[in-house]
């Protein structure tokens, strides 16, 4: 039998120059009384320091660790906590972008003798095996870890590392060593730098007005201090006050001085007003007709830290201009708001979603929608599911019978939940699930859109998020043989179980959504969590095709499924007997 073999990475910041050698100008003694230690905080040329990357590969003592590879044999567990999908932003037990998936991975820490951290250890004067421990060591030298790539691979004793899977996290926070020893190493996956606390869009701007300006006065220049032009060359608009101001150009004054030029005050209906010298001015992030999902990823690139690399922006955008094409939105945001806040509002009334696939090494999104995409496989009691690892749960806290959704905004500035300050509203409302026969009960879900701008955007939301929360939300989990390598977070999947039935208590096939992956036992058995894939009973649903799409009559069975035909005077589709498709 093959041994399960699991190694760990972390990719630590590495100067790339050499202690004394151009263009490093450290020397001893003039700038240190030993070299450095090729990292920022040791570094003794701050002015030239070169970051690169070194990767420090560890594993478990008792394994039958690669020789090709360096291995410190320190790790003593890894465990994972898997992403958990949240798909519209429907859960209010999860955060906009889902359960973030994380690993820990504990060390038992150890004496070192510095061999690959240290280039210059044969130049010491001491034995770095009588000189601290190795986790000592590397915190001392290395205080900047936050953010620095952890990978895990897991795989087979005899593989090379490079056949191994391989997940991606971002280190959270190192503890210890404790008294004993131990050290603890928490990481998470990169939709982690989008955070709300470390990601804000637009970025605050700090400059000020250097004159006043009154209610009356006209206004074609605004003149800053405390600024310089980067702070506000890729915006075109300023909130001062509650009052917005648009620009067309900037210039530089000074050192701390700018010009706005081409100015125009009181924009996108505010009003104008007193300001003085001394108010903020703040630079506003503007989105003018942009598909929804092209926001979402500028939010992420632009203003989450997340480099475009873990993006595949020809998948996301075959996905958005197949199902989001009717969502092209504008909006303007007059200050610093979290980048996750931001992207949950537009996956919410846009009901799509975005997670980390730690396997892909990719940020994926996908709409919900009736039908997914390519073949769907059959899980059942007689295949793949394990006995007795099935559970089966209702939840009835994200269960929806009306959707209210409140939009065109009287004024940008006010916050965002204030009623009072939309003009319009779009209800829709499901009266027979809240009846004696059914619910008994309302459930109503207020959305407050500075994104939704015309009345068909807010009936199409209601429409597609009453359709697929009107009923009880359900959940299965089960485990699974490790040999279904395709069954991961994001999949779409049929299953047959006995504790699923029709009315007759007859087994009925459902079709359902992966929403938690994780690997249990690497090399027998994985855990899935899946929520019911349902969009509105008993409806077909189709998209608008190119007009060169064939009629109904000529259309595959896939294509039946899927694409929009017109019916006839009854309802029925031209040579079929089936209703029409409903109309979304």
């Amino acid at each position: 039998m093959r041994k399960p073999l699991v190694l760990v990475e972390i990719v630590q910041d590495f100067c790339s120059l050499t202690y004394g050698s151009s263009p490093c100008t450290a020397s001893v003694p003039s700038t240190g009384t030993t070299k450095c230690f090729n990292t920022k905080k040791t570094c003794q040329d701050q002015d030239n320091y070169t970051k690169s990357s070194l990767s420090l590969f560890f594993g478990k003592s008792n394994a039958e660790n690669p020789k090709d590879l360096n291995i410190i044999p320190s790790v003593t567990n890894i465990s994972f906590t898997p992403t958990l999908l949240n798909p519209a932003n429907s859960s209010t037990n999860s955060s906009p972008l889902g359960q973030r998936s994380m690993v820990t991975v504990s060390f038992q820490d150890h004496i070192h003798s510095d061999l690959l951290v240290d280039k210059y250890r044969s130049d010491r004067d001491y034995n770095p095996l009588e000189s601290g421990t190795f986790w000592a060591k590397w915190k001392s030298r290395n205080p900047y870890y936050k953010n620095r790539v952890l990978r895990v691979y897991e795989g087979f004793v005899g593989d090379s590392i490079n056949d191994m899977t391989k997940k991606e996290y971002f280190i959270d926070s190192v503890s210890g060593p404790s008294s004993t020893g131990s050290v603890s190493i928490v990481a998470k996956d990169i939709l982690k730098l989008a955070d709300d606390k470390t990601a804000q869009a637009p970025p605050i701007t700090a400059g000020e007005l250097i004159v006043d300006i009154g209610e009356g006065d006209s206004v074609t220049t605004l003149r800053i201090t405390n600024a310089v032009v980067a702070d506000y060359a890729f915006f075109n608009t300023v909130r001062i006050g509650k009052e917005l101001f648009t620009f067309t150009g900037t210039s530089t004054i000074s050192s701390t001085e700018i010009n706005l030029t081409g100015v125009t005050r009181s924009t996108d209906d505010t009003i104008a007003e007193d300001h003085k010298a001394g108010d903020r001015v703040q630079a506003c992030l503007r989105y003018t007709s942009e598909r929804v999902d092209n926001i979402c990823k500028d939010l992420l690139l632009n203003y989450g830290n997340i480099d475009s690399s873990y993006i595949d922006s020809t998948e996301w955008n075959t996905e958005g201009s197949t199902w989001l094409n009717n969502f092209t939105v504008s909006a303007v945001i007059t200050e610093p708001l979290g980048v996750t806040k931001l992207i949950g509002e537009l996956t919410e009334q846009f009901l799509f979603y975005i997670w980390w696939n730690e396997k892909d090494q990719k940020i994926k999104m996908e709409a919900i929608k009736p039908v997914p995409d390519g073949e769907v496989n059959l899980l059942s009691d007689d295949y793949s599911i394990i006995e007795n690892s099935v559970s089966l749960k209702d939840d009835n806290n994200n269960r929806f019978s009306q959707i209210w959704v409140f939009y065109s905004q009287k004024l940008v500035t006010e916050k965002i939940d204030e009623e009072s300050n939309y003009t319009k509203v779009s209800i829709r409302a499901d009266l027979a699930a809240e009846s004696d026969d059914e619910y008994q009960e309302q459930k109503i879900k207020k959305i407050y859109s500075r994104w939704v701008g015309t009345e068909s955007q807010a009936q199409n939301i209601t429409a597609r998020m009453l359709s697929r929360f009107r009923e009880t939300q359900k959940t299965i989990q089960f485990d699974v043989d490790a040999k279904e390598s395709d069954l991961w977070t994001g999949g779409i999947v049929d299953i047959k179980h006995r504790n699923y039935v029709d009315f007759t208590g007859a087994e009925k096939i459902a079709r359902w959504q992966i929403i938690s992956a994780q690997d249990v036992e690497t090399s027998h058995k994985k855990r899935i969590m899946l929520s019911l894939y349902e969009y509105g009973a008993g409806d077909r649903f189709g998209v608008w095709t190119v007009d060169a799409m064939t009629d109904y009559e000529n259309s595959s069975e896939a294509e039946r499924q899927t694409n929009s035909y017109w019916s006839n005077d009854e309802g029925l589709i031209p040579y079929d007997d089936s209703l029409g498709y409903n109309w979304i």
